[in-house]
């Protein structure tokens, strides 16, 4: 059986790269906004705001990366319609 010795000295000399990762991590995350038409959504249908505010944060922001990128948002049946084809009794889906 090998036995490996770890160090931190890997880690260490690291740091500051690791650190600046968080920092754009962190600052990619507050600079989110919530698209205008998903606000309105929120004024129109309250059990769509609520449904919204019950997911994980992770997956608030995977789906407002969704909601600012769809090209369709509002027309048809575009985001706005496949994500409200999908919300069952309050449950989410995307998918």
């Amino acid at each position: 059986m090998t036995c490996y010795r770890s160090s931190v000295e890997p880690v260490r000399e690291l740091e500051p790269v690791i650190k600046a990762y968080i920092q754009k991590a962190i600052e990619a995350e507050d600079g989110l906004e919530m698209p205008e038409a998903l606000l309105q959504q929120f004024d129109e249908d309250p059990a769509f705001e609520v449904a919204f505010e019950s997911l994980t944060p992770g997956r608030q922001r995977g789906d407002l990366l969704y909601f600012s990128f769809a090209k369709q948002w509002g027309k048809g049946q575009g985001a706005r319609g496949k994500v409200q084809g999908c919300m069952v009794h309050g449950a989410w889906c995307m998918g």
